[in-house]
């Protein structure tokens, strides 16, 4: 168990078309918005955040790994062993594990092709889970979740950092 219920990921959609369907509304969504950010684009978001440049990194670092997360979890091999360590929270809010955290802030060009080959990627793997299994990978915030809720996983992420860019 998580320490954040994940049946509010069903809002999501039911089912993994559905899901993939809003996936492509957020990541779109999200790119769109981009652009706009330039004049804000090294500008920490809150005292102590990350500035925009940062946060589209992490969203990039954070949708690879749920690509790689959904490829695992449709193969039929032994998954990796991983340490079920709950995620660190902070004044209520989750904070980003070392591995998803952003360096230094690099520049839309240099990560506008990221960001596009990535989710290019996770989009392909929720294509190719044509039978979504019940092997389970351990999310440090949600627990054990299946691909499918790994996908909505990454719905749920991309809009809630999009949220956070535009207020």
């Amino acid at each position: 168990m998580g320490q954040f219920d994940a049946s509010f990921l069903s809002r999501y959609g039911q089912d993994a078309s559905e899901v993939k369907t809003r996936l492509i509304k957020e990541l779109a969504t999200f790119e769109e918005l981009l652009p706009t950010l330039q004049e804000r684009w090294l500008r920490p978001l809150a005292p102590e955040a990350w500035c925009p440049a940062q946060l589209v990194e992490h969203v990039v670092l954070a949708n690879e790994t749920f690509s790689k997360i959904i490829y695992l979890l449709r193969r039929n091999k032994p998954l990796p062993q991983v340490d079920k360590t709950l995620g660190l929270v902070k004044n209520g809010k989750a904070q980003a594990p070392q591995n998803l955290q952003p360096g230094e802030p690099q520049s839309l060009a240099e990560l506008l092709p990221r960001w596009q080959g990535v989710n290019m990627r996770l989009l392909q793997e929720a294509d190719t889970a044509d039978s979504w299994t019940e092997r389970l990978f351990f999310r440090p915030f949600f627990g054990d979740l299946a691909a499918l809720d790994w996908l909505r996983v990454a719905v749920f992420h991309t809009r809630h950092h999009y949220k956070q860019l535009i207020s």
